[in-house]
């Protein structure tokens, strides 16, 4: 860049003149302020022109500045953006008696912000007068930012009054940001429409707004104050107790929140108190085809993002010792942290992991404070039932029971046969207690009886035989089954060579009637299946053909013959969807 006089720079102590100009300052030289690997490109031209006499006691200052600003910047995923182009007109007058500031700010296809402000006195009082205006200032220039989102829309817009003084300025009118969109496969929800206003009265403004998802609606309300003799201070109230929120959890299912949360912010702390109610939930953990192929145990996986964050966190090891967490990095600034939130677990909660059906049930409270996060409570297995491996397991008593680190819960399970298929009126199971990383495993019985036993009508449902081949037998069943997990991927594309969609390898049936099955989809209406006993020579051979959506005819083929018609459903559906408003 270049810096010069346009005339000869006269000074003297009783008065003087001067008339400078800058030319095509670079602003590469902000760059070291900018996040790692961001850059400016564009310059910055000034014009001043300044008098002064009386020593002083009389002086007036002329500034035109134009700028031009790109940015390219980096996203999460390593990729550069292109942001907005900034183009900054500016025009300052002063004296002694007052200063004019006229400023635009022209967001290439984004919108505008103008400034325009005079100060009465400007070393004495200070009285304002002006005002600050936001023009379609638009949000979709910014999306590639955010990696995961499809659409970002909404705009900008307000026109606030500027009045008071500089030690007590009064503020009047209202920016609002408006038909708010957001989506994306990364964002748990879709807002279909959205505001947020703040309204301006004085030291203080009300907020007030709104998001809608596709099912649900969080309302927002609150105010701030910055009176000039006390500490600022924000609250906002988030809730959606009436019109529970619909979240999308991209490999774990969908539930519904309703939180009904209050943060309150001072220069000295961050609070966040309240209750999220989750009403209804379908999770599905581990539910894949047995074809779909699965990385290595010893495969890692890691995005360009995931190799970024992990170079952030060992220079922050390497600096500090550890990565500090959220309420560390906060009392670096002088604010404590101080969460504390309960979460309740609805009646209609349902999860699928892994062979277990169950229900969920419990509350949580989530604290966070000087430290790490942590949680309090229990989580329960409600009516649940575990069927794999050729195993029918009823979950009677399944709790998860938290009282520190998330990753840390004590668990007390305990697990029985289903007595429909166990013999003597004996009861059979499981009990897994302690903590989750070295849990301790029990067989038991009702009546008591000693180990062997108990194995076998866990296992086979019924007492050993004289030679212990039942035991042996049940054994095999459950390695046989854990075994067959393991071919999916294998036995998929075998499948997919000779035309047969989803064809996957697995056990079915219980104790002595259990089977090792293939099945597979010949047509989008007609699947297959072909089963073999493991302890018997009976085959079976099904065939079922779609008629309507949940309506099936279905042959089977084996030690009998039978043709059924079979309609399938679930009693509880999807909760109530409401109207929005």
């Amino acid at each position: 860049g270049l810096v010069c006089s346009e005339e000869p720079i006269t000074a003297s102590s009783d008065q003087g003149r001067a008339v400078l100009s800058v030319r095509e300052v670079p602003m590469e030289m902000l760059e070291p302020f900018l996040p790692e690997e961001w850059s400016f490109e564009g310059d910055t031209t000034a014009d001043l022109v300044a008098n002064w006499g009386q020593g002083g006691a009389q002086w007036q200052a002329n500034l035109q500045l134009l700028s031009e600003l790109a940015i390219t910047a980096v996203n999460d995923y390593g990729q550069p953006v292109e942001l907005p182009t900034i183009n900054l007109d500016a025009k300052i007058e002063a004296n002694q008696a007052q200063a004019q500031a006229d400023v635009l700010l022209a967001l290439s296809e984004v919108g505008e912000l103008t400034l325009n402000l005079a100060v009465n006195d400007p070393l004495g009082q200070g009285v304002l007068d002006g005002q600050l205006r936001a023009n379609n200032i638009t949000l979709a220039p910014y999306r590639p930012m955010l990696v995961g989102m499809d659409e970002l829309e909404g705009g900008l817009n307000g026109n606030v009054q500027i009045g008071g003084t500089t030690s007590q300025p009064d503020l009047q009118g209202e920016l609002a940001l408006r038909s708010l969109r957001i989506s994306g496969p990364d964002i748990p929800i879709t807002i279909v429409d959205g505001e947020l206003a703040v309204a301006f009265d004085g030291e203080e403004g009300n907020i007030d707004g709104f998001l809608a998802a596709e099912r649900g609606r969080l309302s927002i309300s609150g105010n701030a104050y910055w009176p000039t003799d006390e500490a600022w201070r924000i609250g906002i109230d988030l809730n959606a107790t009436q019109e529970p929120l619909l979240v999308v959890l991209p490999q774990f299912g969908r539930l519904e929140a309703a939180p009904d949360i209050r943060i309150r912010i001072t220069p000295k702390r961050l609070q966040v108190r309240g209750n999220v109610d989750l009403p209804w939930a379908r999770l599905e953990v581990g539910d894949l085809p047995s074809s779909a192929t699965s990385p290595s145990p010893d495969e890692i996986i890691i995005t360009e993002r995931d190799d970024r964050e992990a170079e952030r966190q060992a220079r922050l090891a390497a600096e500090a010792g550890n990565d500090p967490s959220a309420a560390d990095e906060l009392a670096d600034t002088g604010m404590a942290l101080d969460v504390l939130i309960t979460l309740n677990l609805g009646r209609d909660m349902q999860i699928s992991a892994y062979g277990l059906e169950s229900g969920l049930g419990g509350s949580l409270e989530i604290r966070q404070d000087s430290g790490a996060l942590q949680l309090f409570g229990d989580v329960n297995l409600v009516n649940g039932r575990f069927q794999a491996f050729g195993q029918d397991l009823l979950i009677r008593r399944g709790q998860l029971i938290f009282s520190g680190p998330p990753g840390l819960p004590v668990l007390d399970f305990e697990a029985i046969r289903n007595p429909d298929i166990t013999e003597d009126d004996v009861i059979a199971g499981l009990r897994v207690t302690g903590d989750a990383e070295q849990p301790n495993v029990m067989i038991f019985s009702e009546p008591a009886m000693d180990e062997t036993r108990a194995l076998s009508y866990l296992l086979r449902g019924r007492a050993p035989d004289a030679s212990g081949g039942g035991v042996d037998s049940a054994l095999t069943t459950a390695l046989i089954g854990m075994s067959l997990g393991r071919t999916g991927g294998a036995v998929g594309s075998i499948g997919e060579a000779f035309g047969i969609d989803d064809l996957t390898l697995d056990t079915t049936g219980a104790g002595d009637d259990s089977q090792v099955a293939v099945s597979g989809q010949l047509s989008d209406d007609l699947r297959i299946s072909y089963g073999v006993g493991i302890f018997s020579p009976i085959a079976e051979l099904t065939l079922r053909y779609t008629l309507w959506r949940n309506l099936y005819l279905q042959a089977v083929s084996g030690a009998s013959q039978a043709v059924d018609l079979i309609y399938t459903f679930t009693r509880s559906g999807d909760p109530y969807i409401y109207p929005q408003q």
